[in-house]
């Protein structure tokens, strides 16, 4: 993921509303890192061990949050002995005013309370990373949890027109979506 993407996916899901720190950061470190070799007796392209590459990508990410703050677009504010973040006026102008901004639907559907459990899996390719984004702000708007990282789980009944965006941004073959209807069973949804 290039920086100013990562720059673009931190402040669009901090922007979506006040997020705890451990939110932020499991929904934008899913993305697997390639280090790249350039130094001294290095290979070219190097991928990087699992557990290595989870600590380039969390120091990425702690880079950018860092920067983030020291241009005074973000800022983590405490509240019942948990940190949050948040954008900051400049933050949220920043934001609005973003080429790289995504023409997508809102991000604000009507909740509907449902007796039965909802499940919401997704495995949206790398190169429709905003509509993922867009898709997980959505999720957490409605009131779902996340279970994994693409798994969330709620219960509340999924709006048509939701169905209908996800037709149109051509991810319903990457979204699955089941309705508990029985304890053991599972009805497919989408």
């Amino acid at each position: 993921m290039a920086k100013g993407d990562l720059m673009w996916g931190i402040l669009a899901v901090i922007g979506m509303g006040v997020m705890s720190v451990i939110e932020v950061s499991d929904i934008i470190l899913e993305t697997p890192y390639k280090g790249t070799g350039g130094g001294r007796g290095k290979a070219a392209n190097i991928t990087l061990s699992p557990q290595d590459a989870k600590r380039a990508q969390r120091r990425r990410y702690d880079n950018l949050v860092y920067r983030l703050k020291q241009q005074g677009l973000l800022e983590e504010v405490e509240k019942e002995g948990k940190k949050f973040f948040r954008l900051t006026a400049e933050g949220k102008r920043k934001l609005t005013k973003s080429k790289e901004s995504p023409s997508l639907p809102s991000l604000y559907y009507e909740k509907e309370k449902d007796e039965r459990f909802v499940i919401v899996m997704f495995d949206i390719p790398e190169q429709d990373r905003k509509k993922r984004a867009w898709l997980r702000a959505v999720l957490i708007n409605l009131g779902f949890s996340m279970a994994q990282k693409s798994v969330w789980i709620g219960k509340v009944r999924i709006p048509q027109t939701l169905i209908d965006d996800l037709v149109k941004l051509d991810l319903d073959d990457f979204v699955e979506i089941f309705q508990v209807t029985k304890t053991g069973n599972l009805k497919h949804v989408i």
